[in-house]
């Protein structure tokens, strides 16, 4: 463990933003996806992935760890990236003039005139067939002196390993349904993916960051802001309640996007071995998913501003599907710090 956290901590100090950024305040930056690497394959069934996760870039449980919001002023959580669409249309919002969605959230929350040096977006996306692109999509951003991070892992309650299904052949839909949830029947392929505990890991790496000495935008308000999406097929029931009942929600987040899968809700299963079944998870019909929802969204509204300053919105932004645009060192005309519409 020691010297694994050593080579990672080798691996963050790699990144060196020009002399005219934050000085001590940009060592939590890695030069690869984060944490996870394929260990064993089942050759019995080749459907069958396992992956395994990195604890120590991901558990607060020791202080000294670096953090990777350290430098960063506005923070985007992307929870349920895919291939990372979201990110460039933070990013690069005068590519993407459709999503309009997107675009009012990111210039009401960061402003419409953020500069892009004053912004860390991070990835969480545990399809390993998106990987290589969020590595490529995280090297040409570094070219521009943007700082991206693809978070290679599920998000959940706890830490560990779970099993995932994907679409089987190629996907039309960039494998929008990779989830626990086994949508194709016997026909779903398989992966083991690493697991990440959100709560503690947005608390460690984002509440706790330290802020930059330099900040390059003008903003309306002194407050740096930290945004998150959460769509994450059928774990949000999962992962909502223990970001509530842990205080992060309301601490450490700013505004909270995202969508409840209900339609898939009585696939949603997690079963418990204490006598008291606690941990329990699971509804008797879809409807049953679709009225927590309901639910928890009524009760985030009803929070009184002043015990609570995240704010949830159900929105989610589907358009450019596959996305199709150069990344910015694959382009001649993107020099620019400051998004433009």
């Amino acid at each position: 463990v020691l010297l694994e956290l050593v080579s990672q901590q080798n691996s963050l100090q790699q990144f060196q933003p020009k002399k005219d950024c934050t000085s001590q305040t940009t060592a939590a930056v890695a030069q690869s996806s984060t944490a996870a690497t394929p260990t064993t394959t089942d050759t019995n069934t080749p459907t069958a992935t396992k992956y395994t996760f990195d604890a120590t870039s991901e558990s607060n449980s020791n202080n000294s760890l670096p953090r990777f919001g350290d430098g960063c002023y506005h923070v985007y959580l992307d929870v349920g990236a895919n291939i990372g669409i979201h990110t460039r249309f933070l990013f690069e919002p005068h590519l993407y003039p459709d999503a309009k969605a997107a675009h009012q959230v990111f210039d009401t929350q960061f402003g419409p005139g953020r500069d892009n040096r004053d912004v860390c977006s991070f990835g969480f996306e545990p399809n390993p067939k998106h990987r290589e692109r969020h590595q490529a999509l995280q090297n040409a951003y570094r070219e521009m002196g943007w700082r991206y991070q693809h978070m290679f892992g599920g998000v959940s309650d706890h830490q560990g390993n779970l099993t995932f299904y994907r679409e089987p052949g190629v996907s039309k839909h960039e494998d929008w349904g990779f989830s626990m949830i086994r949508r194709w029947g016997d026909a779903s392929v398989q992966v083991d993916v690493p697991l990440i505990d959100l709560a503690p890991w947005i608390d460690h790496h984002i509440y706790q960051r330290r802020l930059p000495d330099v900040v390059y935008g003008n903003y309306a308000t002194d407050e740096p802001k930290v945004v998150m999406k959460l769509d994450i097929e059928g774990s949000e029931y999962i992962v909502l309640p223990d970001l509530l009942y842990s205080g992060v929600f309301c601490r450490s987040l700013n505004y909270v996007f995202g969508e409840f899968h209900a339609k898939y809700g009585k696939s949603v299963k997690r079963e418990s071995d204490r006598p008291d079944q606690q941990g329990l998870v699971g509804f008797s019909s879809n409807g049953e998913a679709k009225d927590w929802g309901k639910f928890i969204t009524k009760t985030l509204k009803g929070i009184h501003p002043s015990k609570c300053k995240a704010r949830f919105v159900y929105l989610d932004d589907e358009h450019y599907l596959h996305d199709g645009m150069p990344f910015p060192n694959e382009q001649n005309n993107v020099t620019t710090n400051t998004t433009t519409h």
